[in-house]
């Protein structure tokens, strides 16, 4: 949990009856640094969509998805995580300023946000939240001279629904929104197009490090993943991550535009630009948000039904698009055959410690090149998390946290599990334990 800096009290006024702003209250809010500060100091309850009284030189007003007050935008420019009410620097801001930038891009005009009168709910879950900013602190406070930087984004794949957002990057900004690279995370999608190749897990394959690819290019098997055999199955290299393997049956076999084909389909939006000349691709080189990855993972956690990941349920103001259906973009057999090599990387692969007692856990870790950032996607239930941990100022992840360098299968894997574990253990209406 952050720490109190800055404390000082601002006012709200919110409606406390049923008539326009003919009954009001006014409510006392602690402003400080870090989310869970300002959920454990102000959280006024209110009903649906309430008529919120204007705050001064405060413009919408978003709520939690439970009908409390997060926090207010802008009444001039746009939003900014220092430019919110509260006026933090912290995961708040970030978060008031992603709702202002989903909002527009859903097509609700620039004055709605400006306006107090304008209210805004959020698909936010308060407790998962809460549980996200303790566990990115904690993986942050590992290394005492803040060199690395924690993020989190917690999807229900059955909705799209955005339950949680934790972790800023350098700029303020939430780190899951960040474009970075996803290394080994991006195979699922080589695991997509071979599944609907008619390619099975059984398939063996030269693993042996290094390779030259067709077109000259060599590829090595990361240092820390060693392959257990000079020919695996499609099912053990996807365990052990092995990059020879996949970077050959996705240039040489598949065909990148396959692949590319698959991340698009499951949820990489078509302004992630993927090189089908580049055979890095194949292993995650192009940067990408968390969030964009998330909304993939969940696609496959579905079953293959893509549903609009979104941060927005609904708003006052006229204008905000409505979201499309989920739709059906993978088979249920090619999406049955994925999550069962995502499930390998679990049980006995570089995901081990994302294990779960009692409990499925399917996903892949993922490093960048020169260890940059480092990642872990997973799905449990109708839960899918993506954690990414980054060096600050874009130092490289090595020798930091007690470690001589942070991989997908260290850090952001822990980050994972200990969100994971934490949520589903604690008791909530409406959702069996």
């Amino acid at each position: 949990m952050r720490s109190w800096r800055g404390a000082g009290t601002h006012e709200h006024v919110v409606n406390a009856g049923g008539g326009g702003f003919v009954t009001e209250r006014r409510v006392r809010c602690w402003v400080a640094v870090g989310l869970v500060s300002v959920l454990s100091a102000c959280s006024p309850q209110v009903s649906s969509l309430p008529k919120l009284a204007p705050s001064a030189g405060w413009g919408a007003a978003v709520l939690w998805g439970d009908g409390s007050l997060l926090g207010r935008l802008p009444a001039q420019n746009v939003a900014t995580p220092s430019g919110t009410d509260p006026p933090s620097g912290g995961v708040t801001g970030a978060l008031l300023a992603e709702v202002a930038a989903e909002a527009t891009s859903r097509g609700l005009p620039a004055t709605a946000l400006t306006l107090p009168g304008t209210v805004i709910r959020t698909t936010l879950d308060r407790t998962a939240e809460q549980m996200a900013e303790r566990a990115t602190v904690r993986t942050e406070l590992l290394d005492g001279r803040k060199r690395l930087r924690a993020g989190l984004i917690v999807v229900k794949p059955s909705t799209g629904e955005i339950v949680a957002a934790a972790g800023t990057a350098d700029d303020g900004r939430l780190l899951a929104s960040t474009p970075e690279q996803t290394g080994s995370v991006f195979k699922v999608f080589t695991l997509l197009a071979a599944a609907q190749a008619g390619i099975p897990l059984t398939a063996r394959f030269d693993a042996r490090s290094p390779t030259t690819l067709r077109g000259g290019a060599v590829i090595s098997n990361f240092s820390a993943d060693p392959s257990p055999a000079p020919v695996v199955t499609l099912e053990t290299a996807t365990a052990h991550s092995l990059n020879v393997v996949f970077a050959r049956l996705a240039v040489d076999q598949l065909g990148l535009p396959s692949v590319i084909a698959a991340a698009h389909a499951a949820g990489i939006p078509s302004t992630v630009t993927l090189s089908a000349q580049d055979p890095f691709t194949s292993l995650g080189n192009t940067p990408m948000a968390a969030r964009d990855v998330a909304g993939a993972y969940a696609t496959v956690a579905s079953g293959g039904l893509h549903c609009p990941v979104h941060l927005i349920a609904s708003s006052t103001a006229a204008g905000l698009v409505p979201l499309g259906p989920c739709k059906r973009v993978f088979k249920a057999a090619v999406v049955a055959q994925t999550t069962q090599a995502l499930r390998s990387v679990v049980e006995g692969g570089t995901g081990r410690r994302a294990k779960l007692p009692g409990r499925i856990v399917v996903g892949k870790t993922g490093t960048a090149q020169g260890n940059l950032s480092a990642l872990f996607a997973g799905s449990t239930g109708d839960l899918t998390a993506v954690a990414v941990v980054v060096g600050s100022r874009q130092r490289p992840l090595r020798d930091i946290a007690g470690l001589s360098e942070v991989t997908g299968s260290s850090l952001p894997t822990d980050l994972w599990r200990t969100f994971v574990n934490a949520y589903l253990n604690t008791p909530q209406p409406g959702r069996s334990p």
